[in-house]
């Protein structure tokens, strides 16, 4: 039996990550065990997850998936760069698994590999630095850089690689398997139906989460029932429909607005910690901007210019709240969080425990007992995670993140 693990979001688990599922037992047998490490409530592109983790991992569970692992605050809420290095550092330290597979819109994986190779040459590292130094570049985003260092170097028949968000996530998880020396094999499953920015839901076309969330943001209740709800295979549609009834979601990142904007007011602005921000120039941007803005959404579309995107200006709000570093997201997770898992996800735990080099956390009221560097991290996320449950429609009470437990699915 292989073991394939799967870097992911589930934000929501939907037909396209069923049909991943599917192809990956296709490619590597029916009796393959999947893992999941999978974002807390925190999301690359510095958005918060629709549901919190322990909902989304019960989902995953139910649909397929055998465990499910945190990818934790702040590597889930993180460039592309730092959120596969980590996913890939975790799943390579379980000692269980045999590949990795993602999602890419080109499903080429020599294409991908190829070009993954060539950007962790020194060649391309000096043009990436010569052009982040060229003032003339100083509005580009890393995105445009990137592909602007590679073409002066390799041409531009690989251009269409850089254009693509799962694709530019494909090449991070290659490059960080190379420079890792990571034993894991690479396989990817090509993106199917609708894109991954795509806003709206096509009939008998696999759907873009994003689209679903937006319908449950933004729709009145019947239409989000017929139609977001359609978009989900009927394991995790069961799942998340409770979730809504109890009004454990949708979360709402405006929610938290208030809160946000008095804590940037209140920085001094002449401070020099820069949290994540390596120049500092976006980290000055953000305070000042908090100044004009009356709400989160206001703060986001002031400080968004060509070079600064909304994702990054979102991830740097959270930064800013929490105080992370740039060291802070280049270290390695020292630990991560068991979520939820079937009774085959229960024997990968015990091999885990036998072969893996990683801390483990299973009640997290037991973090205490994890190592200094662990206990650090896992503070630091269940810090994240308390602001995370005043963007509930319901607020809970504090400490939730102590007190839950990981879901176990039986079939028996």
């Amino acid at each position: 039996m292989k073991t394939v693990a799967i870097i992911s979001e589930y934000n929501p688990f939907h037909l396209g990550h069923a049909y991943h599922l599917d192809k990956i037992r296709e490619e590597f047998g029916e009796d393959t065990a999947i893992i999941a490490i999978m974002s807390g409530n925190y999301t690359q592109r510095g958005e918060l997850a629709i549901a919190d983790a322990y909902i989304r991992a019960e989902a995953a569970v139910e649909a397929g998936v055998q465990l499910v692992l945190k990818l934790p605050f702040p590597f889930s809420c993180s460039s592309a760069e730092y959120f596969a290095s980590a996913g890939i550092s975790i799943a390579s330290s379980l000692g269980v698994v045999d590949a990795i597979s993602f999602g890419s819109e080109s499903g080429d994986l020599s294409l991908l590999s190829r070009a993954a190779e060539r950007m962790n040459t020194p060649e391309y590292q000096l043009a990436m630095k010569t052009l982040s130094q060229n003032s003339q570049n100083a509005s580009l985003g890393h995105p445009r850089q990137a592909l602007l260092a590679y073409e002066s170097l390799f041409g531009n028949e690989d251009a269409s690689l850089f254009e693509k968000p799962n694709n530019l996530l494909a090449l991070e998880y290659l490059r960080s398997i190379k420079k890792n020396n990571s034993e894991l094999i690479a396989h990817t499953v090509r993106r199917r139906g609708n894109g991954f920015l795509e806003t709206e839901l096509t009939e008998g076309v696999l759907p873009s989460a994003n689209a679903i969330r937006k319908l449950w943001m933004d729709g009145p209740a019947a239409e989000f029932s017929e139609t977001a709800f359609s978009s989900l295979p009927s394991a995790s549609r069961n799942v998340f429909k409770r979730a809504f009834l109890t009004q454990e979601m949708p979360a709402d990142i405006n929610r938290l607005s208030n809160v946000i904007l008095a804590f940037l007011r209140n920085i001094f602005p002449n401070s020099k910690a820069c949290q994540a921000d390596e120049d500092g120039g976006l980290y000055h941007r953000v305070l000042k901007k908090a100044m004009d803005a009356t709400n989160i959404e206001n703060l986001i579309q002031f400080s968004c210019t060509k070079k600064y995107t909304i994702a990054r200006i979102r991830r740097l709000v959270f930064y800013i709240l929490f105080g992370i570093t740039s060291s802070e997201l280049k270290e390695k997770p020292h630990y991560t969080q068991i979520l939820a898992m079937d009774e085959v996800g229960c024997a990968l735990l015990k091999k885990i425990k036998k072969q893996g080099q990683i801390e483990l956390l299973t009640k997290p009221a037991d973090y205490d007992k994890l190592s200094n560097d662990a206990c650090r991290q896992a503070e630091l996320d269940f810090r994240a995670e308390e602001l995370y449950l005043f963007a509930k429609p319901v607020v809970e009470k504090g400490g939730l993140s102590y007190r839950r437990t990981p879901y176990l699915k039986r079939t028996k």
